[in-house]
């Protein structure tokens, strides 16, 4: 409060010197000699030289001790005679570094017609603000606004602060109205679906336009169209026809039918409109394999399809990567189960002698607790398939490879070969055993019971869907 009420008292001091020093005769100008050596004019009529009323108000403020009074003087004379003085004395009492001008930046303020247009500097990353400070440079400002001519101009920024003005021109517009026989056609203006048939646009800038009109089973027509401001243009089309039918018969009945990944009906379909061209159908249902194909369709004329799907295989062969094989591949890492998703680890080398370097030795046995702790560990480091969430099958996901109507083993050993006719272990634990966890016997017809979790058996890793 203090400091601001010298700086008011040393302003209204040095207004009412200058009131003064407008007033005086030539005789007074002695009495000035301890203040200033600038001379006095005797004609009170002729206006006060700003440089010497600037001198005099520097000389009354320039031994002063507070910052404020320095940063008025800055505010009445931005670029004058002892601004840089000004500016090196605030520094000072602030204890910081001096600013030029140059080095503080300009001001820019764009005055844009519309006023509510978008204002950007394109080569700045901060976002607008009118009277923003800038540092000396080129910047290019950017004027946008829907209706109107987008302005771009470049300003330099190097003398001192700019307001720019800038007035958008409104973009001439016209009309277009779209009409197709038959009705309900898509219109697509330069590349954008805008409606359908019958259509007027009211509001379209003037100059030529790309105008598309498309039907299922019509030939697209093209059209070029010229808007004039203040009028509207025409466009009439008379489609032409440009379809087939699709018949698709087969068994089993009830399985979904796409064309060109739409599903479009069930066996048997007759699909009745189809453009013509190249077209292609899928064939779906589940636990059977899919059907596909494609076909060629013609104007006027119905393509019949016939199917007939095959049943899928229940297990598929994955190789060390994880790859599909085909069933008669004559060696395979994994098995796929195509009914519930899930992977199984594939045993090898049923010698009767076992190997704990090799996770997949069909002879190895562990302890409930080993088989998780060493062999689930030993695959998941080995990322066998690039997987590593490897895991003790449950019970229930273990007795999905029981296969009741084969005998010792009690498993399809086409896809698991060297099977052992024993217990395996599952993760389920037994509730009234805190030492047991269920199994299954694929020795004796895939029977299921608990064994003491320390007992050594063997383990058959498993990932996917629980």
């Amino acid at each position: 409060m203090l400091a601001t009420s010298k700086i008011l008292c040393r302003l209204l001091v040095f207004m009412n010197l200058v009131f003064w020093l407008s007033c005086l005769p030539l005789h007074a100008e002695r009495y000035l000699a301890g203040l200033s050596s600038i001379p006095v004019e005797p004609n009170s009529d002729r206006p006060v030289d700003e440089s010497k009323v600037e001198a005099l108000y520097w000389q009354s403020i320039m031994n002063d001790t507070h910052p404020g009074v320095f940063e008025t003087y800055l505010k009445k004379y931005p670029n004058g005679a002892f601004s840089e003085l000004a500016r090196i004395k605030i520094a000072g009492l602030k204890n910081e570094p001096a600013k030029s001008g140059a080095d503080s930046g300009f001001r820019l303020t764009v005055d844009a017609t519309p006023p509510d247009s978008r204002i950007k500097i394109v080569n700045h990353r901060e976002k607008y603000q009118k009277g923003m400070t800038l540092k000396p440079g080129k910047y290019q400002v950017e004027v946008y606004r829907p209706g109107y001519q987008t302005s771009t101009q470049t300003v330099t920024l190097d003398q001192g602060d700019v307001v720019l003005p800038v007035t958008l021109t409104p973009l001439q517009k016209g009309g277009l109205r779209v009409t197709s026989d038959p009705a309900g056609a898509a219109v697509i203006v330069d590349g954008k679906k805008i409606g359908e048939t019958p259509l007027e646009i009211p509001d379209l800038p003037a100059g030529q336009k790309k105008v598309e009109i498309q039907k299922e089973c019509f030939e697209p027509a093209n059209r070029t169209i010229t808007i004039a401001a203040g009028q509207q243009a025409v466009a009439a089309v008379q489609l032409t026809a440009h379809c087939g039918a699709i018949h698709v018969t087969g068994e089993p009945s009830g399985a979904d039918v796409f064309i060109d990944n739409v599903r479009t009906g069930s066996l048997p379909a007759e699909i009745a409109a189809v453009s013509a061209g190249n077209r292609h159908i899928q064939v779906k249902k589940e636990d059977f394999q899919d059907f596909e194909k494609s076909v060629t369709v013609q104007t006027g004329k119905t393509t019949t399809v016939s199917v007939s799907l095959k049943k899928a295989a229940k297990f598929m062969k994955l190789d060390g990567n994880g790859n599909p094989l085909p069933s008669s591949a004559p060696s395979w890492s994994m098995v796929q189960d195509n009914e519930t998703g899930l992977v199984w680890e594939v045993k090898h080398n049923k010698d009767g002698v076992k190997n704990y370097d090799s996770p997949d030795d069909a002879d190895n046995t562990y302890s409930w607790y080993d088989g998780e702790q060493k062999l689930i560990a030993a695959l998941n480091t080995a990322h066998l398939g690039g997987f590593s969430d490897w895991r003790l099958p449950t019970l229930t996901e273990l007795k999905t490879l029981v296969v009741l109507h084969r005998t010792r083993p009690e498993i399809y050993a086409t896809f698991f070969p060297d099977a052992q006719m024993s217990f395996y272990w599952s993760s389920t634990v037994a509730n009234n055993s805190a030492l047991g966890a269920w199994g299954v016997n694929f020795g004796r017809n895939g029977y299921d019971y608990y064994e003491g979790k320390y007992g050594g058996y063997y383990v058959r890793a498993v990932r996917g869907k629980q």
